[in-house]
């Protein structure tokens, strides 16, 4: 299967800078590619993608990189489109992409996505956690961390007041008036129903739980600079899929290792541009 790999363009690099200013696409490929399996990484210039996507209209620079394409790829080639890190909020610069590449006939089998399979695989976290803590289930403390009432998972918490006795959530800056009323109101509906002891918390001092839950986008160091937590809890977050080392493609992933960064240190492409979910996936066919 051939592989297209699409980022913006490295500060640091300033040959591929230079090209990516001017052309507003730089094109590298594998010195490897063969007739059945081709590798090319795509840099883009950031400045150039956010404003032709608001005119919504291709440009000459978009001429120039389907050329660019064309030599490269033929109309019976299936490609997977893998994007960096960098476009995960990016969906309009993405489909503009996409279409612009198919636009060369291309067919593109997948755009390779993540999946996040945290919240199937966190009670293994859990349960090896006690384990290898030597903590006692029934006196076991969690505490779910969310910043945005969307993020709230009714069906999960069900799940674990199922499973543990101990559970709080924290409320954090971000949690408004009116949100945290309908939180608080969901909590007494359970506290009643389960005969549960749930509180929402909205304290700095967090040692006293083992398993801290982070259902929302909060970054790691400034949150346990705000909070004071255990050096031996858990910390669960459940945006950050690379963390997940249970997952499927992950797995692959550490499996080809050498050979994955064997190939982007061919392309020059930076590993930490590129989930390692993707980077999995791509070997796992």
């Amino acid at each position: 299967m051939n592989n297209i790999f699409i980022d913006y363009s490295n500060k640091n690099n300033k040959k591929n800078k230079f090209k990516d200013v001017i052309f507003k696409y730089n094109v590298v490929d594998d010195m490897l590619n063969n007739k059945l399996v081709k590798n090319t990484y795509i840099t883009l210039d950031k400045y150039y993608m956010e404003n032709i996507t608001k005119k919504n209209r291709y440009n000459i620079y978009d001429r120039i990189f389907k050329f660019m394409v064309n030599l490269k790829y033929s109309v019976n080639d299936e490609v997977n489109v893998i994007f960096s890190n960098l476009f995960d909020n990016e969906s309009n610069i993405k489909s503009f992409i996409l279409d612009l590449l198919r636009l060369n006939s291309l067919t593109i089998y997948k755009e390779i996505k993540n999946k996040n399979t945290l919240k199937i695989n966190d009670v293994k976290y859990i349960n090896e956690y006690i384990k290898t803590r030597n903590k006692e289930i029934d006196k076991l403390r969690l505490l779910i961390v969310i910043d945005n009432i969307n993020d709230f998972d009714e069906e999960k918490f069900k799940e674990y007041i199922s499973k543990y006795k101990f559970i709080d959530i924290l409320k954090t800056k971000n949690i408004n008036r009116y949100d945290y009323k309908k939180l608080l109101s969901y909590v007494q509906r359970t506290n009643t129903e389960y005969g549960t002891t749930i509180e929402i918390k909205q304290k700095r001092n967090l040692q006293n739980y083992d398993v801290l839950l982070i259902y929302s986008k909060l970054n790691k160091l400034n949150f346990c600079e705000k909070y004071i937590v255990s050096r031996d809890s858990l910390y669960l977050d459940f945006t950050d899929i690379d963390s997940d080392i249970y997952n499927d493609w992950y797995l692959v992933y550490k499996r080809y290792e050498p050979e994955i960064l064997t190939l982007l240190d061919r392309l020059k492409i930076e590993v930490n541009n590129f989930s390692k979910q993707k980077l999995g996936f791509i070997f796992k066919q």
